[in-house]
């Protein structure tokens, strides 16, 4: 039965999301039929070992699906990567039987979109200067603020917010379809366009224990960390999946285009090109697998190798991309080829789940104080 879902997933990423991916993103709609596409039995298969049911992935598996699942369309990705690699494990892992079941009631309806708001106008990385805060209000909690560049915020149906206060940093699960939260797109960005990156304002919206995630303010706490490290890998995956799609068109020009009277793959500096580009791809896919199978266990150690597998991916992601448009020579600014979409893209990768430079920073102090690599 895994194996089924993960044919799936190669099937749909070939046949139909490499379509997607252009159309979406001159579109700027996310594909909401992709929804459909995977029953409750498959995302129990992905999901399935954060809240220990049998019929999960093994990590290699959850390996191989991510990679395909993320290849070509950056929307479809951030679908994957926060809503379900993020969020809906988050919630799964560490959320009471009625939030774990709220989750699962949306993925039986196929509409299940869900957004993590940690980033603020005046804070990203840097989580302890969130200035969303709540008060304790007659057994209630009471949040207010400002939240910004939230991927999927202007059409997701759950959200979990990251608030300050008295007792600390706290996640709140909630419904999106409050008054209290007013949404507003973000206009002409250059990457993810089918996204529907959005600001929300946090107007007095009211919430209770229950909306706490586990209802446990140190359950939470923990959750945030876990969430962050999810992210952390499968974004490092995504890239070097996104940077194998690019290599494979080039290489199919390469073979097409004449210069001087022969293919131009024939000349060193192609070549070069291209043995770089496969080298960084097949080294950046060795570090993610292994972030998978260390992410399966939440500790220090693995919170650290997925921030390496992440800046790894960010620190040459970009470059590499940039090199392989030099193969198309002027023909790669047209956005006929996809690889003027995939350099864009390239370029969002370095700020998602953490910053390059805060990264560098987390992995050094991390190695400093002995944790293994």
């Amino acid at each position: 039965m895994q194996n089924k879902t993960l044919n799936k997933i190669k099937n749909l990423a070939d046949k139909k999301y490499k379509k997607i991916g252009v159309v979406s993103d001159k579109k700027k709609i996310f594909p909401k039929e992709i929804l459909r596409d995977f029953d409750k039995k498959d995302l129990i298969r992905i999901l399935g070992y954060h809240f220990n049911n049998k019929n999960t992935f093994s990590y290699n598996d959850e390996f191989n699906f991510y990679y395909h699942a993320t290849k070509y369309c950056a929307n479809i990705r951030n679908y994957f990567l926060v809503s379900l690699g993020m969020v809906g494990s988050t919630i799964l892992k560490y959320g009471t039987i009625n939030q774990k079941k709220l989750i699962l009631k949306h993925i039986e309806k196929k509409n299940f979109i869900s957004s993590l708001l940690i980033t603020e106008p005046t804070a990203g990385s840097n989580i302890n200067q969130i200035k969303t805060n709540y008060i304790r209000k007659k057994g209630n909690y009471i949040l207010n603020g400002k939240k910004t560049w939230i991927t999927l915020g202007a059409i997701s149906n759950i959200y979990l917010i990251l608030a300050n206060g008295e007792e600390g940093l706290i996640l709140f699960l909630t419904e999106s379809k409050s008054k209290k939260l007013k949404k507003k797109e973000l206009k002409n960005i250059i990457s993810n366009r089918g996204s529907h990156i959005a600001t929300i304002d946090i107007n007095n919206l009211k919430l209770t224990k229950k909306n706490i995630l586990g209802e446990n303010i140190i359950t939470s706490s923990k959750a945030l960390g876990y969430a962050l490290m999810h992210g952390r890998a499968i974004a490092a995956l995504s890239a070097f999946s996104m940077c194998s799609a690019a290599l494979d068109e080039v290489i199919e020009y390469s073979k097409k285009r004449e210069q001087f009277g022969k293919k131009i793959w024939n000349f060193q500096q192609i070549q070069k090109i291209i043995s770089d580009t496969r080298v960084f791809i097949e080294a950046g896919l060795s570090i993610s697998n292994k972030a998978f199978k260390l992410k399966r266990n939440y500790n220090s150690d693995s919170e650290n190798f997925c921030s390496m597998a992440k800046l790894f991916a960010t620190s040459h992601l970009t470059k590499t991309i940039s090199n392989l448009m030099d193969i198309y020579g002027a023909y790669s600014t047209s956005s006929e080829n996809n690889i003027e979409r995939f350099l864009r893209e390239s370029k969002g990768f370095s700020y998602i789940e953490g910053t390059s430079q805060i990264l560098t920073q987390l992995v050094a102090l991390n190695s400093i104080l002995g944790i293994r690599k």
